[in-house]
């Protein structure tokens, strides 16, 4: 079952980056060999996947759990997905105002 077309899942994961820090987004590799989901779902060979390192080691996630994820941390409640609006926002004005100093 699709939960997200590929343009809300782009726009989900960009909003699921923007409320997290800046040493802790989540990245989308390609993987080079066998890996498992957080879930138990294989990651083969090749397949996009999506990974987040954190202090005690690396998460790792299936293109469908992720999406399921992102439907029910963004899709189910427009709240949350206000504050991420609102984050990605204010982290887009203070890039601006720094570029703004260099010239």
């Amino acid at each position: 079952m699709d939960y997200l077309t590929d343009k809300e899942f782009d726009q989900y994961f960009k909003l699921l980056n923007a409320i997290c820090g800046d040493y802790s987004q989540w990245r989308s590799p390609k993987a080079l060999k066998l890996h498992k989901c957080e879930f138990g779902c294989d990651i083969f060979k090749n397949e996009q996947y999506f990974r987040k390192g954190y202090n005690l080691g690396t998460i790792k996630l299936c293109k469908n759990c992720m999406e399921k994820m992102l439907f029910i941390f963004f899709a189910t409640d427009p709240g949350t997905t206000k504050i991420a609006c609102w984050v990605r926002d204010k982290r887009f004005e203070k890039m601006r105002k720094a570029v703004e100093k260099l010239r």
